[in-house]
């Protein structure tokens, strides 16, 4: 099976059509992890399929239907606290995010797909108390994302000097 990556103008993707392969004309990309094509079918990976480390920091191709999706399975695993940091490291991205979980909300509701309908609407009923927290300083101590090793473990600081919990690099 040929990776999503694999693709580039020219190529010729069989399955998509009955009458037999396309050829790809051009290529855009909207995301490192979002999508699975399978067998001729392409679908957006559920939230709790893609990388539990993911970082917009670290994403060349940051889309806002995988940020939406972030900023939900943080809110739900780990809280406000954990979100506002996410929401705090995209900027004005964020605003985009809601917007789109919101959209995503009414379409779940007219559809009857509660639980999908409920994670939205969470992240949108959270906005106001994320983008508070996302205004304001991370304390020292919270429980965030280390540039040097990726880990969630509480930082700890001394003068300047600060390191995170885990067994990795202390710095």
């Amino acid at each position: 099976m040929a990776r999503l990556e694999d693709l580039t103008r020219g190529a010729h993707v069989r399955g998509l059509r009955p009458e037999g392969p396309v050829e790809v004309l051009d290529v855009k990309w909207h995301g490192t992890s979002i999508l699975e094509a399978k067998k001729g079918k392409v679908r957006l990976l559920l939230r709790d399929e893609m990388a539990a480390d993911w970082s917009p920091a670290t994403d060349r191709r940051l889309t806002v239907w995988e940020l939406t999706q972030h900023l939900i399975r943080r809110l739900e695993a780990a809280g406000e606290s954990a979100a506002a940091d996410l929401l705090r490291q995209v900027g004005s991205l964020g605003d985009v995010a809601r917007d789109l979980a919101y959209r995503l909300y009414s379409l779940c509701e007219r559809k009857g797909w509660a639980q999908d309908a409920l994670a939205y609407n969470g992240l949108v009923t959270a906005w106001p108390e994320l983008t508070r927290l996302a205004s304001q300083a991370p304390v020292v101590g919270e429980a965030q994302r280390s540039r040097s090793c990726g880990c969630e473990s509480r930082y700890t600081r001394v003068g300047t000097r600060s390191w995170c919990g885990c067994s990795s690099k202390r710095g």
